[in-house]
């Protein structure tokens, strides 16, 4: 761009096309012998402008970057401000299911002064249930939420916030109603306040 900016995209290689027992046959029909496909395994970018944000995703894949693989979502993002101070995301990807309901939703946010000193932290823990009453997780939401607030050198004050859908108080069935939200001074408290 002119002023120092900078992509960088990290790739794998992915040979699908294999050959079969008799060596001329591959599994994709029409393809040629060596024929390969490149995966984005991250991506990060540097504006090279004093106040624009440095960003970096990385990229999960279901059964990894091979024949079969499917991207799943973001595993981790990085962002870092005009001053350096970093923000980091931690998202779900189940490692044997690219369609879990729960991939992509966010885990962990830690927000940084610089790169190491932690201001705050977002912990959240999901749930899942069947809207159709079989075993199946088509439903998935929040159950809990801990926020915390540091002031450095690890001495954080946090709290919780617990989410319920209760079938009972829906009709007997499972809607996708919020019914109870419980919260808590402490993060260890074991009784809300309110």
């Amino acid at each position: 761009n002119g002023f120092g900016g900078r992509l960088e995209i990290g790739y794998e290689t992915w040979n699908p096309c294999t050959p079969d027992a008799g060596g001329t046959a591959f599994s994709e029909p029409g393809q040629e012998s060596g024929w390969t496909r490149y995966t984005v395994t991250s991506y990060s970018l540097s504006g090279g402008v004093s106040g624009s944000p440095d960003v970096s995703y990385s990229y999960k894949y279901h059964n990894g970057v091979q024949p079969g693989g499917q991207f799943s979502g973001f595993r981790q993002t990085r962002t870092f401000d005009a001053a350096d101070n970093e923000s980091f995301a931690q998202h779900h990807s189940h490692d044997d299911n690219p369609d879990y309901v729960m991939n992509g939703k966010l885990e962990e946010a830690r927000h940084y002064q610089g790169d190491s000193t932690l201001l705050s932290e977002t912990i959240n823990t999901w749930d899942t249930d069947s809207l159709w009453g079989d075993s199946g997780a088509d439903f998935v939401w929040l159950a809990q939420q801990v926020d915390r607030e540091c002031q450095g050198a690890g001495d954080c004050l946090g709290k919780k916030t617990a989410y319920e859908y209760v079938p009972a108080m829906q009709g007997g069935d499972q809607y996708g109603n919020l019914t109870i939200i419980r919260e808590y001074e402490s993060e260890t408290a074991a009784t809300p306040y309110r």
